[in-house]
Parts: structure tokens; sequence; C-alpha cells
């Protein structure tokens, strides 16, 4: 609904019946009433700024949840009165001002269609914002975040709950520098670009653009955008190394709580909470995401087919001329070749799944 207001999901907010009853009977014994209305009244009364629920394994699995607000309206510590108004509108302008909304080449047919239809184009995050205000509630915690990187959008639609906790890409394989050698990004330029990753769209800050508008179907991969700029924000180079370097870091769970929480939406802090284990347990973050399918696949063919020299030799050619000779040569006629098409590039899962691309592309 979208003027629900809390954040974490609706599974992870409720523990099951059973764990519910025995929990609160427990705490009953020491005097301690676990009355599920008090955080109702909280998001009622103050706005979100941070929320997130977890469990204390080492307890027992007990559930709780950690919630930081702040006024409703923040009229007295900003002494203005239609701030939460100020605020919508801010947002309505920087959610509508996308190149997709405003197209150059449009045709005056359809831009006249558009405005007949809506004489005004509003977002998603104006509208949700509306219907809170009209019932005195808290506008969505995405209004009342430290920084307004992340825009509104409802986390229940289907189109976003497909990805279910995982995003498809641990990092993006594109190369930016051509993108710059052809865009030529100004300081007055906007960028509209999928977030992937969100290295393509780091690599266009550096270029200082007027904005950038990261858009993702995934809402995973602005989770790990958001984590990426919160790093930037708030840690030492040695630890940002360790994290998106080695992709790896014993002490990220300490980190996420202590330095990197003030730098992120509710949602995307609940994500990574969610997932410590990326980067405490296996092999690290870039053996993770869908695309560690196609990884997999490529490394099980080196394998098999022998040409895992051919791999490091590619990793090692000190110019582009040679990595392409040895790709050329030595590894693209197996990977392209027509029974892998066949059994696996080809199938629409592995491409969706694995990829990133379409059934209709």
């Amino acid at each position: 609904m979208s003027c629900r207001n809390y954040t974490g999901g609706v599974i992870n907010r409720h523990v099951n019946l059973f764990g519910r009853t025995f929990w609160r009977a427990w705490f009953d014994v020491d005097r301690v009433g676990l009355e599920a209305a008090r955080r109702d009244y909280l998001e009622y009364r103050f706005g979100t700024v941070l929320s997130a629920n977890s469990r204390n394994q080492l307890l027992g699995s007990i559930p709780y949840y950690v919630w930081l607000g702040c006024p409703k309206r923040l009229s007295s510590s900003l002494n203005t009165p239609n701030y939460p108004h100020e605020i919508v509108e801010r947002l309505d302008a920087a959610a509508t001002e996308s190149p997709y909304l405003s197209p150059i080449n449009h045709t005056q047919s359809l831009s006249r269609a558009v405005e007949k239809a809506s004489p005004e184009i509003r977002s998603k995050a104006f509208d949700a914002a509306i219907i809170n205000l009209s019932a005195n509630l808290p506008l969505p915690s995405f209004f009342y975040q430290n920084n307004h990187w992340r825009i509104y959008y409802d986390d229940q639609l289907k189109k976003h709950t497909q990805f279910k906790s995982e995003y498809i890409y641990a990092f993006t394989w594109e190369d930016t520098r051509v993108d710059h050698r052809l865009l030529k990004l100004g300081s007055e330029d906007v960028v509209l670009a999928i977030t992937s990753a969100g290295d393509n769209i780091l690599s266009y800050a550096l270029s200082s653009p007027a904005k950038i508008h990261a858009v993702d179907l995934n809402p995973n991969q602005n989770h790990l955008l958001e984590l990426k700029v919160a790093s930037y924000s708030a840690l030492p180079y040695v630890d940002f190394w360790k994290l998106f370097g080695e992709g790896k870091h014993p002490g990220f769970r300490s980190l996420l709580i202590s330095r990197l929480s003030p730098h992120m939406s509710s949602r995307a802090f609940q994500y990574w909470l969610n997932n410590v284990h990326v980067f405490t347990s296996g092999k690290g973050l870039y053996e993770t995401g869908g695309s560690r399918h196609a990884i997999r696949v490529v490394r099980m063919l080196s394998t098999i087919l022998g040409f895992q020299s051919e791999i490091k030799k590619l990793l090692a050619a000190k110019t582009l001329i040679e990595q392409r000779e040895i790709y050329n040569k030595k590894i693209r006629p197996f990977i392209m070749s027509r029974l892998l098409s066949y059994l696996i590039v080809s199938q629409e899962k592995f491409l969706w799944a694995a990829l990133g691309v379409p059934h209709n592309q």
C-alpha cells in the first residue's frame, strides 16, 4: 500500500503465531511487555529515519527491531511549518525531471496527448506523500533519510519482488571509459542510466554532471550502489578496499551498523543487515549475485575443455591488442560455440537470472 511508512518488508516484520506467543510469555516472567502496538504507535507518531528487523541468534534467535525516528513534521527543528510539503515538492521535482520524462525528440501529437491526459507529471513519491499527509500519517521513510539519494518506490510490487533478495550483478562489466569518450559529460548534463552494480554510476560522477538518475528494475542493485556511496562517504581506504577490492571484510556487520547506517535508506540498511554473509563468508562479493552462474559456467568449461591457461594469459596481458588476440583465437571459439549457445546461453531463464537480459530482448 502506497501510504505504508514502515520498512523491512511484511514477512520480516512479524514472527509466526508460535514465536509471538512464546516470546511474549517468556518476557512476561520478567514483567517486560512485548506489545506490537508500541512500534505501530512510534511509526504513526514520528517519521522513520532508520528501521530494521533482526534476530539475536546467540540467545536463541530472539526477534528484535531497531528504530530511529524524528518529529513527523520536523517543524520544531527547522522553524518551517510547511517543511514536509517542501520535501515533497523537492523530491517530486527531482524524480520528474528525468530525461526519460521529457525526451528531446518526442512528436508534437504525443506531447499534446500527454498534456491532455495529465496536465502535470507527478512522481510516485509525490503521490505516496500526498496520501500519507492527507491521512495525517508520517511520510514514507524515504522522506526522512539523512541523504536524499533514494527515491520512494513500492517494494511490494511483483516486478521488484521477482528478484527476491538477490542482485544480478556484483560488478559492472562494461568499460565506462568508452562512455566518457563518447558522451563528454559536462556540468550541465543530466544522466539517466541503468544502475547495474553502480560502478558505471560512480564513474559518471567523476565528470561532475548536474544530476545522475540511477534506475533499475531490481531494487537490490540500488541497495548495492547505496552501500558503495555510503562506504565512500564514511570509510577509510583500507576498509573500502577490503569490501570492494577483495570483496570480503570480517568486520562488515560492525561497520554497517556503526559507520554506514547514517548514510543509507532503511531498506538498503535492512537488506545488508540480512546479507552480512556476502562479505563475511564464502568467497566474497564477487562470487554472489545472479551473474555468478555465468561465471561458474565459464569456469567449468575452462576446466573441462582445457583453456584455463589461456584465461590466465588473458589476465596477464599488458595491452588490449594482446587480450583481443588471446580471446578471439583461444577463448571465444569455446564460449561462443553453437552447442553452448543452444544448451545454455539461448535459454531465457539463464539469460534473465544470470545475465540480466529481459525475455523480449
